[in-house]
């Protein structure tokens, strides 16, 4: 491996901590696998490219799932609480969400 010392904008650093965080990854490896993502020409992604945005849309169905639970969960404690507050024969208000 060749040691670079490179210069970030703040925001740029602050995102590269956040990943680092969110994966586990070092900085360094996040560096490196942006760097094989990025084409300014368009041209066919390497396999590690293709393997980077495969990790990706994992990532993001993943949360994307999460994110639809809590959302179904909530839904469901409004609900209860709805009815709670409004007495035994209320139907429910807070509807199905789909």
């Amino acid at each position: 491996m060749i040691r670079k010392q490179i210069l970030l904008e703040p925001h740029h650093n602050q995102r590269l901590k956040g990943l680092r965080s969110e994966t586990g990854m070092s900085e360094s490896e996040i560096m490196r696998r942006a760097l094989e993502a990025f084409d300014p020409a368009g041209a066919p992604r390497s396999a590690p490219a293709r393997a980077v945005s495969a990790d990706l849309v994992g990532a993001l169905a993943r949360q994307n799932h999460r994110t639809s639970d809590a959302l179904h969960r909530a839904a469901r404690e409004l609900d209860r609480t709805l009815r709670g507050l409004a007495g035994p024969e209320t139907p429910g208000v807070a509807g199905d969400i789909e």
